[in-house]
Order: structure tokens, then sequence, then C-alpha cells
């Protein structure tokens, strides 16, 4: 068993044991999981509408329409933004779930009781 990146006494610790916790510890409590698929998805947004401004000025400038590849590019910028963003609105929505699940069920705090006069 690993304790804060140490072995127990006569065991050994493989390096994907030590990395998985170390990313454990690094990760906990985070948002990571959410964050860095919604960043991805900005990216591949931002290239997606960036190709298709470049296509737009080519027909500006040159009159006519550019490469079919263009059309790839913005199909495949815009569709790969929108899986990245459902997979980062569900991670978001799963530790949600999971930092709800993880308190106490206790429903009472404190309860005065009075009897009647």
């Amino acid at each position: 068993m690993l304790i804060a990146g140490r072995c127990s006494p006569g065991t050994r610790a493989t390096t994907g044991q030590r990395v998985a916790e170390g990313a454990a510890l690094l990760l906990k409590g985070t948002r990571f999981g959410a964050v860095f698929p919604l960043a991805l998805a900005v990216m591949s947004a931002v290239f997606g509408v960036a190709v298709a401004f470049y296509a737009l000025a080519i027909l500006l400038i040159r009159g006519r329409t550019p490469e079919g590849w263009t059309t790839l590019m913005v199909v495949s910028g815009l569709g790969q933004a929108a899986i990245l963003a459902m997979l980062g609105l569900t991670w978001a929505r799963l530790d949600a779930l999971a930092r709800g699940l993880s308190r106490s069920q206790e429903a009472t705090a404190f309860v005065v009781t009075r009897p009647p006069r």
C-alpha cells in the first residue's frame, strides 16, 4: 500500500502505481476533470471559427471558395468542441453528484423538544 509516496515495509510499488497515487493526490478535490475538456472544447471551437473566417477571407479576397479541406476543418473543429463540451459538463455533473453523496447522511443536526404545558 502506498502512503504519501512511500511503500509499506516489504512491498515495492510499480511506476504505474506511483503515477496513479500522485495523480490522485494532485487531482483530489479539484475540478481538473471538468475544466480540461472544457478548455479543449474552447480551443477546438476557436480553431473551427478561425478556419471559417479564413475561408471567408479567401472568398472575399480571391473571389472563389477555398478547397474542400476548410469545410472539413470547420466541421471537425466545431464537432470536437461539442463532444468535449458535453464530456466536460458530464464530468462536472458526476463530480457534483459524488460530492453530494460523500457528505454525511445525517439529516437532523439539532432538535429541541418542549413538553406541552
